[in-house]
Parts: C-alpha cells; structure tokens; sequence
C-alpha cells in the first residue's frame, strides 16, 4: 500500500496519518452509528463500505506490525539466550578434557532452540577434524534448517570429507532451494576424485533436465576427461536442447 493511498484511508475515518488503533476504532464507531445502512439511507452504502475498508485495513495494519514487532524481540531474545548457553557451555569445556568437550556440544544439537544449536554449530569448526564431529555434519546435511545446512557443507568441504558425497548428491537433486544445490555441487567438485567423479556421472542418467545439467556443469568445472565416453553417450540420446549445447561445449572445450 503506498502512502497516498494509505492517508486516503486514515482521511476516510477524518484521522491525521499515524493515528492510534484506539483513534480508529471510536472514529469507525462514530461514523457507523452515522452510515450505517439500517440507519442511514441506501445513498451512504459506498461511503459506508468506504468507512469499513478503511477501518479493516488500519487494524490489520497494526495488528502486523505488531506482530512483526513481537517475532523480532522473540528472536533476539533466543538469540541472546543461545550466546549465553553456548558461553556457560564453554567455560564448563575448559575444565574438562577434548573428548568431554565436544560430547556437550554435540548434545546440544538436539536443544530446541534453533539460534542455541546454529551457534553450537559454528563452535563445532573448531573441531571439524575429529570423527565424532565429522559424523554429525553429515547427519546436518539432512537439518531442517539451510543456515545449519550451509554450515555443514562447508565444513566438510574444507576437509575433504568424501564420506559425504551421498548426501551432497542428495542435497542436488533434492534440496530445497537453488542456493544449498549450488553450494552442493561447488563443494562436490571441489572435493574432486575418484568418488566426485563418479557422482557427477550418475547425475547424466537422471531423469530431471536440471540434474543432468548441473551433472555436465560439474564435469565441466571438473575438467577430468575420463568423462568424455559419457558425455558423448549422453549426447547420442538426449533430447533436451539446452543439455545438448552443455554436453557439446564440454566436449569442445576438452
């Protein structure tokens, strides 16, 4: 709603722009008693429509601004708490030893406080090399939260964890939005290999025209030529136009 035509509707009720919510009740209140169809004649209908219009959008306006109002406080009041537990968390980690350490943390993942357990995440870097910390990013592959899920695939990108190729194949076929599929595929050809190779490949014969390009685009950016004989097959049978021209660019490039 633009301003204009929000003053329209704060004049529509005879109130100043930024009136009350009180203010516009008892201004709807007087002006119904006054235009209201079964006191008024039936020539005030549209100026009492009008008057209901108005006062239907002010209140609802309000009432969601408010309840923006209330979400962010609820937010950085979780917030807060999360940095907080995660504090007390660390300092009871420095008496004990390593192992002790990251069994607490990994314990919070399970908290229900999505910033407490983003924040135990990002902690968890620290100690990206250990197995049980390892394991548990590839279990967050599957999180319902992509903040968490991004985290995860980045961690396990840096260490060049192949044990998660699976999931991050899964993640570009089936993720949620377009970032977390970029982000898997980067991380999948960064991982490079043997076992990154042969994902990309399993991607050509799937049935999606999105997945068999982002297979020819892994390739690409791969650059390991053992792809070619399936690159070529592919090519012999594909009907798509778009993931011919891919398919045909790769090889020229090759």
């Amino acid at each position: 709603m633009q301003g204009e035509e929000l003053a329209l509707y704060y004049k529509i009720l005879g109130l100043p722009v930024g009136a009350s919510v009180e203010e516009v009740k008892r201004a709807f209140r007087k002006l119904a008693l006054k235009y209201h169809p079964d006191v008024a004649s039936q020539e005030f209908q549209d100026k009492y429509e009008e008057i209901v219009r108005a006062y239907h959008y002010l209140t609802r306006k309000a009432f969601t601004q408010c309840s923006k109002g209330e979400n962010r406080d609820k937010k950085r009041k979780l917030s807060e708490q999360a940095i907080d537990i995660l504090r007390k968390l660390e300092n009871k980690a420095k008496r004990a030893n390593l192992r002790v350490s990251i069994d607490l943390l990994l314990d919070r993942l399970k908290s229900d406080n999505l910033y407490l357990r983003r924040e135990v995440v990002k902690y968890l870097l620290n100690f990206a090399y250990e197995q049980k910390v390892l394991d548990a990013f590839v279990e967050l592959l599957g999180d319902q939260d992509d903040e968490i899920v991004k985290i995860a695939i980045k961690a396990l990108e840096k260490v060049n964890h192949k044990s998660a190729l699976p999931k991050l194949k899964d993640i570009l076929i089936n993720g949620r939005t377009s970032d977390l599929k970029k982000m898997a595929l980067e991380a999948i050809v960064r991982m490079g290999g043997e076992e990154a190779l042969q994902v990309l490949i399993s991607l050509l014969n799937y049935p999606l025209v999105e997945v068999r390009l982002a297979g020819i685009r892994g390739l690409m950016f791969l650059g390991d030529k053992r792809a070619t004989p399936y690159l070529k097959a592919l090519l012999n049978v594909e009907r798509d136009a778009e993931v011919r021209m891919w398919v045909k660019r790769v090889l020229e490039n090759w």
